[in-house]
């Protein structure tokens, strides 16, 4: 293994035994072959620890830490004490990425002379259904419009405002140079949009990016994911993530788009409430959620502007106006159908 441009790729490993194997293989399987792969057991309970240890006997380029159960900001901030490569990337273990993603990336980052590059991505469903998620403004993204495009081509999301096909959502379709990173680390008490907030701190606007216009990290798709359910506990996690990310957004982007992003992380949160079907949770914070002072005529209209289609104005109209009981009727109706 030479040290010149070698990628650290940090994969945390918690109860995945189904999809590890895949994940592994397809990083294994790079055409980009100077990796170093760290596998991190958070203390999964099946028999991932024991699957970690099986591939790193199979390649020497792969190093396993088991560690206590710690969440997977914990994990990849182990991984990233741990790396020693010139660039560093990230994979979930019940995701994959196509065999070409590494040798792309890091060609762009050099050819371009950027400190990170960023690519598409697929989303894979439980039946196989594999869906090419296209962004369509992905080869104009850069570090001086990056935090308001995200803002703009996220606000009209209903369920989760950077789930889909936000660009700063995840870092797993990033590779990073070691040296822009630097001391930043996910922050552990954070439950919700990890991702997000480890990019605002690590992404300026004198930050270099460059990209691969190409569909290459797999996202696999789980109906039991945090992301697609409503409890109390991911109401409390949104508001943990709002305490945080208001403060960096508020610098980074401009003055209408942070009316916009403040109008949607009101309506995600106020439609968690909804969706945990239950009054008394509801009211628990619906005082908290108004006490904020995310909303005002202002930042309605600046969002509403924005949407497109009439479900969503229409769903922006009945949360500005906290319309309980209609917005409780269609939830039902969503529901049902699905």
């Amino acid at each position: 293994m030479t040290s010149k441009n070698l990628i650290s790729v940090i994969i945390p490993v918690y109860k995945v035994e189904e999809y590890i194997d895949k994940c592994i293989q397809s990083v294994v399987n790079q055409t980009y072959k100077n990796l170093e792969i760290i596998l991190i057991d958070d203390g999964s309970p099946d028999n991932c620890p024991k699957i970690c240890d099986q591939w790193a006997k199979k390649d020497g380029r792969i190093k396993v830490v088991h560690k206590p159960n710690g969440g997977v900001s914990s994990a990849r901030n182990c991984g990233l004490d741990m790396a020693t490569g010139d660039y560093v990337t990230f994979v979930d273990s019940d995701d994959f990425i196509e065999l070409t993603m590494y040798e792309k990336l890091i060609s762009s980052i050099i050819e371009n002379n950027s400190d990170l590059a960023l690519c598409g991505f697929c989303n894979v469903y439980e039946n196989g259904i594999k869906e090419v998620v296209v962004e369509k403004n992905l080869s104009v993204i850069n570090a001086s419009n990056i935090f308001d495009y995200y803002v703009l081509s996220n606000s009209h999301k209903i369920d989760n405002i950077v789930y889909l096909d936000g660009i700063m959502a995840y870092t797993c379709r990033a590779l990073y140079s070691k040296k822009i990173i630097k001391n930043n680390r996910f922050e552990q008490e954070i439950k919700y949009c990890e991702d997000l907030l480890f990019n605002l701190n690590v992404i300026d606007k004198n930050t270099k990016i460059s990209v691969v216009n190409e569909n290459l990290y797999n996202y696999y798709q789980r109906v039991t994911s945090a992301v697609h359910n409503a409890s109390e506990k991911t109401v409390v996690a949104k508001f943990k993530y709002l305490e945080k990310v208001l403060p960096i957004l508020e610098n980074k982007i401009s003055d209408d788009s942070f009316k916009i992003f403040k109008f949607s992380i009101y309506k995600i949160i106020y439609l968690d409430l909804l969706k945990t079907g239950s009054k008394t949770i509801y009211k628990k914070y619906i005082k908290e959620l108004k006490s904020k002072k995310l909303i005002n005529k202002i930042c309605y209209k600046l969002f509403k502007r924005n949407q497109t289609g009439f479900a969503n104005k229409l769903l922006a109209f009945l949360v500005y106006h906290n319309s309980y009981a209609v917005l409780k009727m269609l939830l039902y109706i969503k529901s049902n159908r699905s």
